[in-house]
């Protein structure tokens, strides 16, 4: 979980940085010098920049830089940087970058967590995964824009189906709770999704953790 993965030591505050690289090299130094990175990861988050551009700065303010697996992760880990000055990362709608999340994933998938909030309360916690090898040449910050959309351009394939299943149960898991500030036992929903191709392979899986006192589900899907 997060708690585990985001340490103290693993988190630098900054006033600023020389360059956008600068940056790169100062959120991955922690994860190099505990060994759960090796420095060709920095190296390929730079190359691969330089070729694609910023794919990881996803939102006014944030970046969260990554690369491939195979490119040097040992361990899943993450680092946090913040600069109070801010860098430029040449995002014309997102510069300058003020929080960097370096993501280190070992898995053979991609793999994203996002904690949704109201404000500064926590709604729901979610997991999605992606194979790799469907993500293959990805711009990742395409993918945010038209996800299902840009996957069909990609791989020439349709998106068909999206199939759910929504169950309620009771939450043990202490750092979940702890993450979405509920306490252990509070009733939740869980909704799996499973997103497949027209030819029936599946492309991306989900699970999302949600506080049911604070959230509603009322879907329409239309494609």
């Amino acid at each position: 979980m997060l708690s585990t993965l985001l340490s103290e030591h693993r988190i630098a505050v900054v006033d600023s940085v020389s360059d956008w690289k600068d940056a790169i090299h100062q959120v991955c130094a922690p994860l190099v010098k505990s060994g759960d990175i090796e420095p060709d990861y920095q190296s390929a988050i730079i190359d691969t920049t330089e070729s694609l551009g910023p794919y990881y700065v996803l939102a006014p303010m944030i970046a969260m830089p990554h690369a491939r697996p195979e490119q040097g992760v040992n361990n899943n880990a993450l680092s946090l940087l913040v600069v109070r000055n801010g860098v430029e990362f040449h995002s014309e709608e997102n510069d300058p970058v003020k929080l960097l999340l370096l993501l280190a994933v070992k898995d053979s998938d991609q793999h994203i967590e996002r904690l949704m909030s109201f404000g500064n309360m926590p709604v729901s916690f979610e997991q999605t995964h992606i194979p790799v090898a469907v993500c293959d040449g990805f711009e990742f910050n395409q993918i945010e824009h038209s996800k299902y959309g840009y996957m069909e351009q990609m791989t020439g394939k349709k998106v068909l189906t999206r199939e759910q299943d929504i169950s309620a149960f009771n939450l043990r898991d202490s750092e979940l709770a702890e993450l979405l500030n509920v306490d252990e036992g509070q009733a939740m929903i869980e909704l799996r999704e499973v997103v497949s191709f027209d030819d029936g392979t599946p492309f991306e899986y989900t699970i999302a953790t949600i506080n049911s006192d604070l959230f509603n589900i009322h879907q329409v899907t239309l494609r």
